[in-house]
């Protein structure tokens, strides 16, 4: 943001559900560097001017059997719980999507070319996590399952139980990286104490077990395999001079448009 385009006495206002809290700081100092004030807004103004804004994605979530996984969401949980521990935090809120799929061992598709469903948790230290999911995306099954877990909550309870552990007095570790400065907020100005970290997650999750790294082998083969076809099939199409950019994203993300060597 630069210095000029704000004036001494303005008032800059962003949706803190789209920054982090490190990131509203940098705005904030940036704001009182030119004599003005940033301030958070509960509802964003270019929603009203989306009219036709596609609805929130409610792609189907599935199961990751242990198989695939390695290790059970439970036995997961139970590490994650003892992690909060040694940080003296009363609970986690898991604000990264990558982290909440590792947790509950599920996948979905609301991200493209990525197998995530969106959705929050919080992880106590002790006693019954909360799993903050649309429960359009879950069959019966899925629900069963995570229900055995955790309390599967909608979206619409998320800012509620953070005021609820702002209200109690929660130490509450949010990930620096991926934690909306919202979190922040909901929970502080409640009257709870934040505390700005790594997600314990993240670490554990980058250290492969044998199944998934079974799996990456697997998946290597596969892609590879992929790749061979996608180049022979550029090798003979490209020297015709017809092919375009088009058609080779359309090779890529088409099995069916890369013929098998």
């Amino acid at each position: 943001m630069a210095r000029g385009n704000l004036n001494t006495g303005a008032r800059f206002a962003y949706d803190p559900w789209l920054h982090t809290a490190e990131g509203a700081e940098r705005l904030a100092k940036a704001c009182t560097a030119a004599g003005a004030t940033l301030i958070p807004v509960e509802t964003n103004p270019i929603d009203a001017v989306w009219p036709d804004r596609p609805a929130p994605p409610l792609r189907p979530v599935s199961v990751r059997a242990v198989k695939f996984a390695g290790e059970s969401a439970s036995d997961k949980l139970a590490r994650i719980q003892a992690e909060i521990g040694k940080l003296k935090a009363d609970a986690l809120i898991v604000s990264d999507a990558h982290n909440v799929a590792w947790t509950f061992n599920i996948r979905g598709a609301d991200v493209e070319h990525t197998p995530l469903p969106l959705a929050f948790a919080r992880v106590p230290r002790e006693g019954r996590p909360s799993l903050y999911i649309d429960g359009r995306k879950l069959s019966n099954e899925t629900r069963d399952y995570l229900e055995s877990l955790a309390d599967v909550r909608e979206p619409g309870a998320f800012d509620d139980d953070l005021k609820a552990l702002g209200a109690a007095k929660a130490n509450v570790r949010v990930d620096s990286s991926t934690g909306a400065d919202a979190i922040t907020r909901l929970m502080s100005e409640a009257g709870g104490k934040v505390v700005r970290g790594a997600d314990p997650i993240t670490l554990m999750k980058a250290v492969k077990n044998a199944a998934e790294i079974a799996g990456t082998h697997s998946a290597h083969l596969r892609d590879g395999a992929a790749v061979a076809n996608f180049l022979a099939w550029f090798d003979r199409e490209a020297p015709k001079g017809q092919l375009t950019e088009i058609d080779a994203v359309a090779a890529l993300e088409s099995s069916g448009a890369t013929p098998v060597c």
